[in-house]
C-alpha cells in the first residue's frame, strides 16, 4: 500500500498526465477537423499508447484509497466506545444581539 504522501504524488502525477491527455485529444479533434487525418491519428496512437499505464495508476490510487478509508473506518468503530461524542451546543439565532434585522422585521428607530 502507498504511504500518504507518496499517494499524494501519484494523484497529482496522474492528474497531470489526465490534463495532458485531454489536451491530446482536444489537439487530435483539431487536426481531424483541419482534415489531417493522418495526424490525428498519430495523435491518437500517442494517446492510447500512454492509457493503460494511466489507467493502471489510476486503479492503484482507488485501491489505495479504499484500504485508507477502510483502515479509518475501523479504527473509528474501534475507538469509539472509548471516546463518546461530546454533544455541540447549537447556537440559537434568536438570541443572538449581532443578528441584523430581516427583511420583515422592521428595523429600531432610534429617538
Amino acid at each position: 500500500m502507498l504511504s500518504s504522501a507518496a499517494l499524494q504524488r501519484r494523484r497529482q502525477e496522474v492528474l497531470i498526465n489526465a490534463g495532458t491527455v485531454y489536451g491530446l485529444i482536444i489537439g487530435a479533434n483539431e487536426l481531424a477537423v483541419q482534415g489531417r487525418e493522418t495526424d490525428a491519428l498519430k495523435a491518437l496512437a500517442t494517446i492510447t499508447g500512454a492509457l493503460s499505464f494511466e489507467i493502471d495508476a489510476i486503479r492503484e490510487i482507488l485501491a489505495a484509497e479504499r484500504e485508507a478509508a477502510k483502515a479509518r473506518d475501523l479504527t473509528q468503530r474501534t475507538l469509539a466506545p472509548f471516546f463518546p461524542r461530546v454533544p455541540v451546543e447549537e447556537p440559537h439565532a434568536a438570541n443572538d444581539e449581532a443578528q441584523s434585522p430581516s427583511p420583515e422585521q422592521p428595523s429600531p428607530t432610534v429617538a
